[in-house]
């Protein structure tokens, strides 16, 4: 019985250890990098640990170099910055083009910091702006914009490991999802393509869509189809990208489960010329996103088929034709056979 008193107590002071250790530190859930002048302009989402108050709060500072304005934020904060729970990283455009590679490059060197922080580029609003945002929200930013990855298909989500592996890789280079202020909240807003390390254009919602459906990365997606004068909505259940290279040709080929859930149309749903039909339209609008995507593939190598082809036959290459084989299955039509 003494031996059991004694664990437990030992356990309990444990506990009070590992607590009170907790509330002397900031933990940092975002930074957010700006530019001021020829100086970075930094702010940090200091998650609250404070029961009583649960909202967090923003640390900011200045610096000649990013590790000199990180330093300078602990000088400012009561409790030691810690950064072992930094999920993600939001840089203004302003200074992405000029000093990616700084930025990138110092915080691999922080040990504390995991590689795979989500790189977010803010190209309306400033990065601290974009926090600020989110802070009077009163909801963490991380979890708005996870969620918001989760459930789209017109973003596509970029880690810092992602994107140094991407650079340094031939023929691939990396994409980085562009997020916005939407009233009291922040969110995602498409992705920016990039070539030698520099932003080159911002995808429209189709071209964004397309490349997912490229990449294999269609999450959670519903199309309108267009039957004779009227649309129907295609919910895409499950969707399957198998990219095949040759020495000079690209072949895409994705297989689709689907169904239909909403239609205004005098349609028979049990008649397989019906659904055959449905599926043709529903495999040629696929197409039209793929196809808008693949123009800019003289741009950027952002889809990544140089590298397909390098991967397989060790051959550096400009010339290759791309072409499309799209399969959709219609494995559903819904609750009602008929139009009510």
């Amino acid at each position: 019985m003494k031996k059991i008193i004694i664990v437990f107590f030992i356990l309990l002071l444990c506990g009070c250890s590992d607590y009170k250790e907790l509330n002397d530190l900031a933990i940092i859930s975002t930074i957010g990098i700006d530019k001021d002048k020829d100086d970075y302009k930094i702010c940090m989402e200091v998650l609250n640990t404070n029961k009583k108050d649960s909202k967090n709060y923003i640390i900011y500072s200045k610096g000649k170099t990013l590790n000199e304005a990180i330093n300078k934020a602990n000088d400012k904060s009561d409790k030691k910055i810690y950064g072992g729970h930094l999920n993600q990283l939001i840089v203004s455009k302003d200074i992405f083009n000029k000093k990616n590679t700084e930025i990138i490059d110092s915080f691999i060197r922080l040990t504390e910091v995991k590689d795979e922080i989500d790189l977010f580029l803010s190209k309306e609003d400033t990065a601290c702006e974009l926090l600020e945002t989110s802070i009077k929200s009163n909801k963490e930013s991380y979890k708005l914009l996870d969620n918001s990855l989760k459930y789209s298909s017109r973003s596509s989500n970029t880690n810092i490991d992602t994107y140094i592996s991407n650079t340094l890789k031939y023929g691939i280079d990396p994409v980085i999802s562009t997020i916005k202020k939407d009233k009291d909240n922040i969110v995602i807003d498409n992705i920016a393509i990039t070539s030698n390390g520099k932003i080159i254009k911002y995808l429209n919602e189709k071209e964004t869509i397309g490349y997912n459906f490229i990449r294999n990365e269609i999450n959670n997606f519903s199309i309108p189809v267009k039957y004779k004068d009227k649309y129907m909505t295609i919910k895409i259940n499950k969707s399957k990208t198998t990219n095949k290279a040759y020495k000079n040709k690209i072949i895409i080929n994705i297989n689709i489960d689907a169904y239909i859930t909403e239609y205004n149309l005098d349609l028979d749903l049990d008649d397989n010329k019906t659904i055959s039909k449905l599926e043709k339209l529903t495999e040629k609008e696929i197409d039209k996103y793929i196809k808008e995507v693949i123009k800019l593939d003289n741009k950027s190598n952002f889809l990544g088929f140089k590298r397909m082809i390098y991967e397989d036959y060790k051959i550096k290459t400009n010339d290759y034709s791309i072409s499309t084989n799209i399969k959709v299955n219609l494995k559903r039509k819904g609750e009602l056979k008929r139009k009510i």
